[in-house]
């Protein structure tokens, strides 16, 4: 899923910047791969730029990756940090205490469930995560702890949305469209691990076909590719 949409679990964090330079990237990062470090300062996001680390004193904007830590060059001095990361997939129970979101506003979701910590998550085909690590306190919840800009939860989830433990779920949490490939390529695996080898070279063959017809799905098509915008000045025509 991700070689064909990278930004399909895609979330982010946010830190308000201090006096320190290291800030950490969530543990439920997939392989602590980042998609981008911006700042907000003066109601404008600002990209920064990823720098080597021997490099992150030249650039007034920019980080550096080490380790666990995105590390920012010595001259950002303030506003709010924004991390944007691959949320690792959750991992699927069929035990699990879930609720369905009874009702949402701007600021806050409502869902009739114990008090804690849940993701919650789209059940309709998408099966994405699209607020985590929500805190319920009295079958309602506000934003995440780690968005420190005010969000409109109106943007993020709606009504009907599943609630679920942070980490896991009780749906596949792939495009519908994938869902066959799941369920083929766990019956492959079946039929190795039963040394049933025959049988499984004849599944790879239709599975590498079904495989490549799903991707054709999920892949975005090149009439709505993104696209770079450059401002007017730099194409010589001016503002």
């Amino acid at each position: 899923m991700v070689a064909a949409q990278e930004r399909y679990f895609s979330t982010y964090v946010e830190y308000n910047i201090g006096s320190k330079r290291r800030y950490r990237i969530p543990g439920r990062c997939i392989g602590g791969r980042v998609l981008d470090v911006t700042v907000f300062a003066n109601t404008y996001e600002y990209r920064l730029a990823r720098l080597h680390p021997t490099e992150n004193t030249r650039i007034e904007w920019g980080f550096y990756i080490d380790g666990a830590d995105v590390v920012l060059s010595a001259n950002v001095a303030s506003g709010v940090l924004r991390i944007y990361y691959q949320l690792r997939p959750s991992t699927m129970s069929t035990s699990l205490t879930t609720a369905t979101v009874s009702s949402v506003s701007a600021s806050a979701i409502g869902a009739t469930i114990a008090n804690g910590t849940y993701d919650v998550v789209t059940p309709s085909g998408l099966s994405q995560v699209v607020v985590p690590n929500a805190v319920f306190n009295t079958n309602a919840a506000s934003q995440p702890a780690d968005w420190i800009q005010s969000v409109d939860l109106t943007n993020c989830a709606n009504t009907g949305d599943l609630v679920v433990p942070s980490g896991q779920t009780s749906i596949v949490p792939l495009p519908v469209e994938l869902h066959d490939v799941l369920a083929f390529r766990c019956a492959m695996r079946i039929k190795q691990m039963k040394g049933l080898l025959n049988d499984y070279e004849s599944m790879r063959v239709i599975y590498e076909e079904v495989e490549a017809n799903a991707y054709n799905l999920v892949t975005p098509r090149s009439e709505n590719a993104e696209k770079a915008i450059r401002p007017l000045d730099m194409l010589g025509w001016g503002y």
